[in-house]
């Protein structure tokens, strides 16, 4: 089991999440990578007057062991509250990122991921949209007769990789 804070910089152009693993590397956690158990906390970049709240909106990997385990869809990085990745939590799970800065009265959104699992499963999420964009194009390019079997091969191809990968 491991615990993982990530440091939220809305000063960052895009708003940058990282982590500090316990040899000091710095990791960036825009798509943070987590296994069942472990435990993950947001809070603002030192010295930060801004207030972040992270909202997980369909569905969260996270329970509050401080109640009952229930499941976690809110974060406030001025509270102290840990969230504990669910024991058969797996996949990947969008989160939005919403930053309030006091001093100059602006919001600032984001929406990063959290990934339960192996790397597979990344693997699979990533190739599924590009695959279908992939086919669009191809559609819009009119190919010929022999153009279009291979690229139906190689659809046949990654989704067979996709489906094995899941």
């Amino acid at each position: 089991m491991s615990s993982y804070t990530v440091i939220i910089d809305a000063g960052a152009i895009p708003i940058s999440y990282k982590r500090v693993d316990s040899s000091g590397n710095v990791h960036n956690a825009y798509r943070l990578n987590v296994k069942p158990n472990d435990k993950v906390s947001w809070q603002m970049k030192p010295g930060s007057t801004q207030h972040a709240t992270v909202l997980f909106i369909r569905d969260t990997p996270l329970v509050d062991a401080s109640n009952n385990n229930n499941p976690l869809y809110a974060v406030d990085s001025s509270n102290a509250v840990v969230g504990s990745v669910e024991p058969d939590a797996s996949g990947i799970y969008e989160y939005y990122v919403a930053v309030f800065d006091p001093a100059t009265n602006k919001t600032y959104t984001d929406d990063p991921k959290i990934i339960v699992g192996s790397g597979n499963v990344i693997v699979a999420v990533e190739l599924e949209p590009a695959l279908s964009r992939i086919l669009g194009e191809v559609k819009e390019l009119r190919p010929s007769s022999d153009q279009r079997k291979r690229v139906e091969s190689i659809e046949d191809n990654l989704e067979t990789l996709i489906k094995k990968l899941n």
